[in-house]
């Protein structure tokens, strides 16, 4: 019996203790899970309180209107006549980059032989004329500078209907320096210019291209002999005629006169000449009134009239006292004097311009 109770009282005492150790094992966790667990949060730096604004901002869509430089281009067509006003560079294409074809210092009339073409945001026209050495392309506007290209206010007659003295065989006198091309027509290259008071030999025609009436012609320009195809008339003045052509008045050989109208502007220029006397009647008897220096304007009252070999005008000096009196026009040989007063001169961006020739 006594040793019944010693294992039961060892089995008792070792349950308590494998109880005790459990008790350890298992309430130590629980003991861990009950504390105050620590908190992380994310509290912000302390800032000043916001204001909220009533006013409601709208994006506000830009009030620039973009133009096409190119949607309002002039109305000109194939075939219209225009100026060039000076300082006109022409290109063989469209574009600022293309080739120079040519560069103008004075004012040309020229025809419009195709466009408009839209290119670097500028209206382009391509144009040729007796006073281009080569067709090509010309800017119509630049913005700060202005056109350069200007309407003729009235196209040009068509100078195939009028008279000629020309014929094929005979030797011609040049009135104006004239260009041989390589065909007949405006946009044909030139070969050579025959300078005024030489004699060139027709060899055939005529044909009539652009308006004009073209002659097959010979000539010989420092020594090398050319054959090509060269205009008669140039607008109204007669460009090359034949040796005998008479076109007497008074005893005088005038060429044709330049294309001045009644009440027209225009202005001394005599390059580095002399000052020109404006007299009391047309022609060298007339007594001299005053000597008209350059750039004097004045505004045609009558006129032309041959005399001594000259076409005479009488105009109207722009000046404080009224003066009137006869001026000559120079003439092909010597160098003209008197410049029709060119659209751009008026100091109006496009006024429509007057009728104005150009030398060829």
């Amino acid at each position: 019996m006594q040793t019944r109770r010693v294992i039961h009282g060892t089995a008792v005492t070792s349950l308590f203790l494998l109880l005790g150790i459990l008790s350890i094992l298992l309430v130590s966790p629980i003991d861990a899970q009950t504390a105050t667990p620590a908190v992380i949060t994310n509290t912000p730096a302390a800032t000043s309180t916001p204001v909220f604004s009533s006013t409601l901002v709208v994006a506000t869509p830009s009030t620039e209107i973009i133009v096409d430089p190119c949607s309002n281009p002039l109305g000109l067509q194939v075939g219209s006549f225009a100026f060039l006003r000076p300082g006109t560079t022409i290109r063989y294409l469209s574009t600022d980059s293309s080739a120079w074809m040519g560069y103008n210092t004075e004012s040309v009339t020229v025809t419009i032989t195709a466009g408009p073409v839209c290119n670097e945001n500028r209206i382009w026209w391509k144009v040729a004329g007796l006073g281009l050495e080569n067709p090509g392309w010309v800017k119509e506007f630049v913005p700060g500078i202005g056109y350069f290209v200007i309407p003729a206010e009235n196209d040009v007659p068509n100078s195939c209907d009028a008279e000629t003295t020309l014929a094929i065989g005979r030797p011609a006198e040049v009135y104006l320096n004239t260009r041989i091309r390589t065909a007949a027509g405006l946009d044909a290259l030139t070969q050579t210019i025959v300078s005024a008071g030489e004699n060139v030999l027709v060899l055939g025609g005529p044909e009539c291209v652009d308006g004009w009436r073209w002659w097959y012609v010979q000539a010989t320009v420092v020594d090398v002999t050319y054959q090509g195809w060269m205009a008669e008339t140039f607008y109204e003045r007669t460009l090359v005629a034949d040796v005998d052509a008479d076109n007497l008045e008074d005893d005088s050989f005038c060429g044709t006169p330049l294309g001045f109208e009644i009440e027209q502007r225009g202005y001394v220029d005599y390059g580095a000449g002399s000052p020109k006397y404006l007299r009391d009647a047309a022609g060298l008897n007339g007594t001299p009134m005053f000597s008209l220096v350059r750039n004097v304007p004045f505004i045609i009252v009558d006129g032309p009239v041959c005399r001594n070999d000259l076409n005479w005008w009488k105009i109207r000096v722009l000046a404080s006292t009224e003066v009137i009196g006869w001026m000559a026009e120079g003439s092909s040989g010597i160098g003209y004097w008197m410049r029709p007063l060119l659209p751009f001169e008026y100091g109006y961006e496009l006024p429509l311009p007057p009728t104005a020739l150009s030398n060829p």
